[in-house]
């Protein structure tokens, strides 16, 4: 879609993105499509790379994908958080019935035979 943009959406400033290389055009597609894939991963990781918006609709497009990349990653960060909380709560679960066990089998004098086979 980034290469797209760059050859066939209006150009404001009669400049392109696809301009920044004078060979870039020439090369062939699988450079092409190399470099595009590139600027596509750059911005769903929010980095940086050689290739810059230079149309007011190439710009568009690049700020509605860095938006798409920082919802990705923020919704990776907060799945990923709330994964490791749960795990947590559901450790602590099960420790404070392992210690509410052992409490009961001390009270009733359990002989510790019998507790061991029950833990």
């Amino acid at each position: 879609a980034w290469f797209a943009v760059g050859r066939l959406a209006p150009s404001d400033t009669g400049e392109r993105w696809t301009d920044f290389d004078v060979t870039f055009l020439e090369q062939g597609p699988l450079y092409q499509y190399v470099t595009s894939f590139h600027w596509s991963v750059v911005q769903l990781t929010l980095g940086g790379i050689e290739v810059a918006a230079r149309t007011s609709c190439e710009r568009i497009f690049n700020i509605v994908c860095m938006l798409m990349g920082l919802l990705f990653g923020s919704t990776l960060v907060s799945t990923l958080s709330a994964s490791m909380v749960d795990m947590r709560m559901a450790a602590q679960d099960k420790m404070e019935k392992l210690r509410a066990l052992r409490r009961f089998l001390r009270e009733n004098a359990i002989d510790r035979k019998t507790a061991r086979l029950v833990q």
